[in-house]
C-alpha cells in the first residue's frame, strides 16, 4: 500500500484516501492551515472576556474564526469589551485642594518680617517653624499641659526675624531643661538620711574650717539638692559612676553573697550608694565648697 496516497483524518483519526472527495477536502483543509497559521476548531471567550481562544465549544455570539483562520471577536463583543475597559480605566474627576498658607508667607515681607522675601529667606523661615513644632511635638510627650506654638501670643508663623530666631532659641532650651527633669525625676526617691550627709561632711569638709551654723546649713543643703545622674561620669578618671558599676563592685567584693548582681542593681542600699559615689566625687571638684560659700 502506498502512503504517500493516504491522509489521516483528523476527526475519526482514520486514513483517508486523497484522490477521494473526504480526502480532497482534508488535504485542502491542511493546505489552509499551513499557509495561514490558524485552524478550524471552536473559539470562545477567555475567563477576562478580553479575547477569543481556543475552546471546546463554540461561543458564536462573541467569536468568530477570521480568515487566516484564527479565532477573533465578533464586533459586538468588540464593543462591550471596550465599554468595560473604558470604565475601569476612567479616573474620577479630583477635587481641586484649597491650598492652605500654613507659613502665613503671605504675610513676609521687609516691613513684616524684617528681611526681604526671597526663596532662600523663606526657606530658612519655614525650617525655623518646623523645628518649633518639631520640639512641641516631643515636648507634649513628656508633659501634655504645654500650650501649642499655635496658641502661643506671638505664634511662629507670625513672628518676625528676630522674634522667630530667639523663640526657637528659647524653645530649644526650655525643652532640654524639661528633658533632664524628666529623666531625672524617677530617681527623686533617692536621697541620704542626716548621718550618711554628717560623715560625708567629717570625712570631706575641711575648706574654711568654718563649722558655724549658717555655713554648715549651707553645706547640707547643697548636698541635699544634688541628685542621681545616671549619665553621671567621673570628673577624674571618666569613668561611669551609676547602679551598674557600684552593684559591680559590691558584687565583686563578695558583700552579698546570697543576691545576684541585678538583685543589687535594683536595692535601695546599693542606689544610695552610689549617689554616694556621686557625691564624693562632686566635692573633689576645684571649687566645689567656695561656690557653695558664696551663695
Amino acid at each position: 500500500m502506498n502512503n504517500y496516497k493516504f491522509i489521516i483524518n483528523p476527526t475519526t483519526g482514520r486514513k483517508v484516501n486523497i484522490n477521494g472527495k473526504l480526502g480532497q477536502q482534508i488535504l485542502n483543509n491542511y493546505t489552509q492551515l499551513s499557509q495561514t497559521g490558524g485552524h478550524n476548531k471552536p473559539c470562545a471567550l477567555n475567563s477576562n472576556g478580553t479575547r477569543c481562544v481556543k475552546s471546546k465549544t463554540w461561543d458564536k455570539k462573541n467569536c468568530k474564526l477570521s480568515d487566516k483562520k484564527n479565532c477573533a471577536m465578533t464586533l459586538s463583543a468588540k464593543k462591550v469589551t471596550k465599554a468595560k475597559r473604558s470604565s475601569k480605566t476612567k479616573k474620577s474627576a479630583k477635587k481641586p485642594v484649597k491650598k492652605v498658607d500654613f507659613y502665613n508667607e503671605s504675610w513676609v515681607n521687609e516691613a513684616n518680617y524684617g528681611s526681604k522675601k526671597s526663596l532662600k529667606v523663606l526657606k530658612y523661615r519655614r525650617e525655623m517653624i518646623d523645628e518649633i513644632f518639631e520640639i512641641y511635638n516631643e515636648y507634649k510627650l513628656i508633659d501634655n499641659s504645654i500650650v501649642s506654638p499655635e496658641d502661643w501670643r506671638d505664634p511662629p508663623q507670625w513672628c518676625y526675624e528676630e522674634q522667630l530666631i530667639n523663640n526657637l532659641k528659647f524653645y530649644k532650651e526650655e525643652f532640654a531643661d524639661a528633658l533632664d527633669i524628666h529623666s531625672n525625676s524617677k530617681y527623686n526617691h533617692i536621697t541620704l538620711g542626716a548621718q550618711d550627709l554628717v560623715k560625708i561632711v567629717n570625712d570631706y569638709y575641711t575648706p574654711y574650717n568654718d563649722t558655724s551654723p549658717v555655713n554648715m546649713e549651707k553645706v547640707f543643703q547643697a548636698l541635699r539638692q544634688i541628685r542621681y545622674d545616671p549619665d553621671y561620669t567621673s570628673i577624674f578618671t571618666g569613668k561611669a559612676i551609676n547602679f551598674k558599676n557600684t552593684a559591680q563592685r559590691f558584687f565583686d567584693r563578695n558583700y552579698f553573697p546570697d543576691d545576684t548582681l541585678e538583685e543589687l542593681e535594683n536595692s535601695s542600699y546599693i542606689q544610695q550608694e552610689a549617689l554616694k559615689d556621686q557625691i564624693y566625687d562632686k566635692i573633689g571638684e576645684e571649687g566645689f565648697w567656695s561656690d557653695i560659700m558664696e551663695k
